[in-house]
């Protein structure tokens, strides 16, 4: 075909050929567009996981003493969770007062009040219970405990754990003469915790 033709076919044949380019230039638009937002959804999907916080809890002995449970609660996601709640489903008796009551788990103050504003990598850690102490009572029903939280971008996260004592039952550690005298010195810290406890305690009731 010659120089000539082909200008004339593309005179002949403009309009139509405008509107076909036009045509193929709208669906390049609309699939650029489309995958643009798809990329941009991508985006913060892949920021909002990376921002999401990850509250775990579990129940752990103590280095110095087996029989001494101590109940560990840590965001290890590498956001910030936000209103952070505790619903418990039963409830355990952790240490007594100085009047002879228990300090039940019910009682601490960021399981009764939430956590405003949980911090990536922040840790809170509690003495829990002595095994030696009660323990049938307390291997009987395990405790169901449901966190609830919000995320930096106000979406709405639930977590379930069960607390089941049981498998503490009957643990056993080889005990030397330094670790008798741990044992005592954490003893009389505990009796000085719980005095500061129950005079917290009968604070809190004056106000």
């Amino acid at each position: 075909m010659s120089l000539d033709a082909i200008l004339s076919f593309l005179n002949e044949y403009s309009g139509a050929l405008t509107i076909i380019a036009s045509l193929l230039l709208a669906i390049i638009t609309a699939i650029y567009v489309v995958l643009t937002w798809e990329l941009v959804k991508l985006n913060n999907e892949m920021l909002k996981k990376q921002m999401k916080p990850n509250i775990v809890l579990y129940v752990q002995p103590r280095e110095e003493w087996v029989n001494w449970l101590e109940l560990i609660v840590e965001n290890k996601g590498p956001g910030a969770a936000y209103d952070v709640k505790f619903e418990l489903k039963g409830d355990l008796k952790m240490v007594k007062t100085t009047d002879n009551q228990w300090l039940r788990l019910s009682d601490l103050g960021f399981i009764k009040k939430g956590i405003p504003y949980f911090a990536p990598g922040q840790k809170i850690t509690t003495f829990l219970t002595d095994m030696t102490q009660d323990a049938e009572e307390k291997i009987k029903q395990p405790i169901e405990l449901k966190i609830k939280y919000k995320t930096e971008y106000g979406e709405s996260e639930e977590q379930k754990y069960t607390i089941d004592l049981s498998i503490f039952e009957r643990i056993l550690q080889v005990e030397t003469p330094l670790d008798k005298i741990v044992k005592n010195l954490e003893e009389l810290k505990f009796e000085l915790l719980h005095i500061m406890m129950n005079l917290s305690k009968e604070q809190e009731d004056k106000i």
